[in-house]
């Protein structure tokens, strides 16, 4: 539905469509104002009786309603925190809009633009409006429900076609992470620091920049999962806040093996030799769960407590606060500028593609892009004299 325009006149006119025709056609409604104001009010009143309209058709399921089946079905097949985000989007942005109201059957472009709208001026946690992204997100998981939902036979055709969302622009100058210097400085304090359990975190945020794990593959390392004499680790299962034992890998390019550094194993080594104190000081009291990161009593930590320790640290140690996702981001911005191939860092990351990579740090690749540019060009031009040849006859 278009926006009202102001006429030559000075008037401002309102063009929305109504409830449909009794025989089902298009019911456009065209009004003049004296305000724009007046007119932006008859769009929304008019979208909204046509909303009203549209509850009283019975054409099978409604959108609100067959979000319920589509959780009831797929909840198994998706990963927890993918599910947790779902149910969110789901329970503050459609059920309690008026478009969970609509038949699937007669859900239109229109009224997913109308959504879009209305998701669009909802406030946000940063500001006044819902990000772009957000807005986003909530898309993306409606324009999932209806491709299932046309995969069931519950409707013949998509809605969804021509329907424009907000365009995300990724920044990647905006991604946090330490310098070399500061992770320097950030490890030499965590060795001189005597805080309980300093010895433990020093060698877990130690692992986690030598590898890029993310926080929840930290959590739920497992010994078993580490191969010393092949130098390698294997991601197979994270732990996630709030979700009671262990999960699967985000996706399954998460699933993944790590090469393991001398500095990577050197830090492992740490924690298992203190695994190792703790197991003869306490005997029998001693818990094993077969975790690489736990207490002194063998318990493991929760992911929260990960960030809540490693927040303190940063603050002991004097560096710029970064999350632990920033802990990941300084593994993989230092490997790019050292000249580490991308194919490899994205590998290591888990990232679900090199476009990704690129597109979160694009700006690092350009950076090396030019020393390997500078390197080859000294290679092909190492017996050739590329001075300005004499001009002098």
């Amino acid at each position: 539905m278009a926006r009202p325009r102001k006429l030559p006149s000075g008037k401002w006119q309102a063009v929305a469509d109504g409830p449909p025709h009794p025989d089902g056609s298009r019911n456009q409604i065209k009004r003049s104002f004296t305000t724009k104001r007046e007119a932006e009010r008859f769009v929304a009143q008019t979208r909204l009786d046509r909303l009203d309209a549209k509850k009283h058709l019975p054409k099978g399921p409604t959108v609100g309603a067959f979000i319920d089946e589509y959780f009831q079905h797929r909840a198994n097949s998706l990963s927890p925190t993918t599910l947790r985000g779902y149910r969110t989007i789901a329970n503050c942005h459609i059920l309690n809009d008026p478009i969970a109201e609509i038949s699937l059957t007669s859900l239109s472009a229109d009224d997913i633009r109308a959504w879009l709208s209305r998701l669009a001026d909802k406030p946000g946690r940063r500001g006044d409006r819902l990000s772009h992204r957000s807005v986003r997100h909530c898309f993306r998981f409606l324009a999932g429900v209806v491709n299932v939902a046309i995969a069931w036979g519950k409707i013949d055709s998509t809605p969804l076609a021509n329907v424009e969302v907000p365009v995300v622009r990724r920044d990647p100058s905006t991604t946090l992470f330490w310098t070399a210097e500061q992770v320097g400085r950030f490890m030499r304090a965590m060795a001189s620091t005597l805080s309980d359990n300093s010895r433990l975190w020093r060698n877990v945020w130690g692992l986690a920049l030598a590898t890029g794990l993310r926080r929840g593959e930290l959590a739920g390392l497992r010994w078993v999962d580490i191969d010393f004499d092949r130098n390698e680790l294997h991601v197979s299962q994270t732990r996630l806040a709030g979700v009671p034992g262990t999960s699967p890998p985000k996706s399954h390019h998460s699933n993944r093996t790590i090469p393991l550094s001398p500095e990577a194993t050197e830090f492992l080594q740490g924690l298992r030799a203190l695994q190792e104190a703790d197991r003869r000081l306490l005997g029998d009291a001693w818990v094993d769960n077969g975790l690489v990161v736990v207490f002194p009593t063998g318990q493991s930590p929760q992911p929260d407590t990960f960030s809540q320790r490693f927040r303190r640290d940063c603050e002991r140690a004097g560096v710029p606060p970064v999350t632990l996702h920033g802990v990941r981001h300084t593994h993989a911005t230092l490997a790019l500028a050292s000249g580490s191939p991308i194919h490899d860092v994205s590998r290591t990351a888990g990232h679900s593609s090199v476009a990704f990579t690129l597109s979160t740090y694009g700006h690092f690749v350009a950076a090396g892009h030019r020393s390997s540019i500078e390197k080859a060009n000294r290679a092909i031009f190492k017996n050739v004299d590329v001075s300005h040849p004499s001009t002098d006859l």
